[in-house]
C-alpha cells in the first residue's frame, strides 16, 4: 500500500541551492560559490552560496561537461513527524541515551507507550518516580562534603499495636537497684529483649525492605551501589493511659487509638484515656534477621500521677504512631 500526503509541501524559495556533482560513481554533490562558480569550501560565507535565483548571473561561470542540479529545502514547520519521511518535525524531545534532541514519538493508543516487563508483558516495568536517582552532597564528620545518590522518599503512616503482650515496666526505686518492676511487689524483672520488642506479635511495625535501582553510575561512569534506607518520626503520642481510682495507671492497655490518622482525636475523646506526664519516646529501627522487612520498635516513658509516681516504660504502645520514610541511597543505613 502506498501512503499519499494530502497536505501540500511548500518549498522554501530561499532554500533552493545550486549544486554540482563531484563524483558520479559516489553520487556526491557540493554547494557552489556564486562568486566563482567553483565548489564551496568550509570558509565560504553563507551569503556566497549559490541559490537558484543566482543562476542567470552565473551562466558564464558554469563549466562545460559538469552536472548541475537544484537542492530543495522543505519547510515542515507546524507538522508532526511522519513515518513516511515526507516532512520534518518541529517538536523534539530530549534523548537521555544520546544526550541530544530528537523527535517525539506519540501513539493514538492509550497504553502503547507504557513499558512492560520483558519476562511478563502483563506486568508494568518499574520505572516510577521511586527509581529516579538524584545527586546531592552530604556533610562528613570532618566537615568535608561527599556526593550522595538517592531516590525520592516514600512516606507512610503506622501505629504500634502492643495491647498487653509486653506489660509496662518501671525501674526498681530501691537505692542502687537496676532491675525492673511490673508492680510494687513484682520486681527483679529483666525486661524484654531486643527480639521481643521488634516482634510484630508484640506490636512492632514491619515494613517490607524496598528494592533499589541496580544500574546507577556516577559522573565518571563508575557503578554506584544503592542501599535501602528507612527513617521514622513520631506522629502522635499521649503520655498516660487508664487510671485506677487512686490515680495509678492500670498495667496494660487494650485500646487502639491511633490506627486511623484522620480519627486520632475522636478516638481519644471517646476513651477513658487520661493525659499524664510524658517523659519521652524512643524509636529503634533495624532489619529482620532474614532481611525481608524493616522492624520499628518503640518505648515511651511516662510518670503516673499517683503518690508513688512510678516512671513507666511502655513498649510499642498503641497510643504511639509514626511517619515512616523509605528511600534508596548510596550511603548505607547505620547498622546496630
Amino acid at each position: 500500500m502506498t501512503a499519499f500526503r494530502l497536505k501540500k509541501i511548500t518549498p522554501n524559495t530561499n532554500g533552493v541551492y545550486l549544486v554540482r556533482e563531484l563524483n558520479h560513481a559516489g553520487n556526491t554533490w557540493t554547494l557552489l560559490d556564486k562568486t566563482s562558480g567553483q565548489p564551496a569550501t568550509a570558509t565560504t560565507p553563507d551569503s556566497h552560496l549559490a541559490l537558484f535565483s543566482d543562476l542567470p548571473d552565473m551562466i558564464d561561470k558554469l563549466q562545460h561537461g559538469q552536472t548541475y542540479a537544484l537542492r530543495f529545502s522543505f519547510d515542515g514547520k507546524g507538522d508532526y513527524l511522519r513515518t513516511d519521511g515526507l516532512n520534518s518535525a518541529d517538536k523534539v524531545c530530549w534523548n537521555t541515551t544520546t544526550g541530544a534532541a530528537g523527535p517525539c514519538l506519540t501513539s493514538p493508543a492509550q497504553d502503547s507507550l507504557v513499558l512492560k516487563q520483558r519476562q511478563n508483558i502483563h506486568e508494568f516495568a518499574n520505572l516510577q518516580v521511586g527509581d529516579v536517582v538524584s545527586r546531592g552532597n552530604r556533610l562528613l564528620a570532618d566537615g568535608k562534603t561527599a556526593e550522595e545518590y538517592y531516590t525520592s522518599p516514600q512516606i507512610s503512616y503506622a501505629a504500634f499495636g502492643n495491647t498487653g503482650q509486653i506489660v509496662p515496666y518501671f525501674r526498681n526505686p530501691a537505692d542502687g537497684a537496676t532491675d525492673l518492676c511490673t508492680a510494687d511487689n513484682a520486681c527483679g524483672q529483666p525486661g524484654p529483649n531486643v527480639d521481643e520488642v521488634t516482634d510484630t506479635h508484640n506490636g512492632a511495625i514491619a515494613v517490607p525492605v524496598q528494592t533499589c535501582p541496580r544500574n546507577v553510575v556516577d559522573g565518571d561512569g563508575r557503578h554506584v551501589d544503592m542501599f535501602p534506607r528507612l527513617s521514622a518520626s513520631v506522629s502522635s503520642v499521649v503520655s498516660g493511659m487508664r487510671k485506677r481510682d487512686d490515680g495509678t495507671i492500670l498495667p496494660g492497655n487494650p485500646g487502639h487509638y491511633f490506627d486511623n490518622q484522620s480519627r486520632n482525636l475522636v478516638a481519644l475523646s471517646q476513651s477513658d484515656v487520661s493525659i499524664n506526664r510524658l517523659g519521652g519516646s524512643v524509636l529503634q529501627i533495624r532489619q529482620a534477621a532474614d532481611g525481608a522487612t524493616w522492624r520499628i520498635a518503640a518505648m515511651v516513658g511516662t510518670e503516673d500521677t499517683g503518690v508513688a509516681g512510678h516512671p513507666w516504660q511502655y513498649y510499642n504502645p498503641p497510643w504511639l504512631s509514626v511517619m515512616i520514610t523509605t528511600w534508596c541511597s548510596s550511603v548505607e543505613q547505620p547498622q546496630p
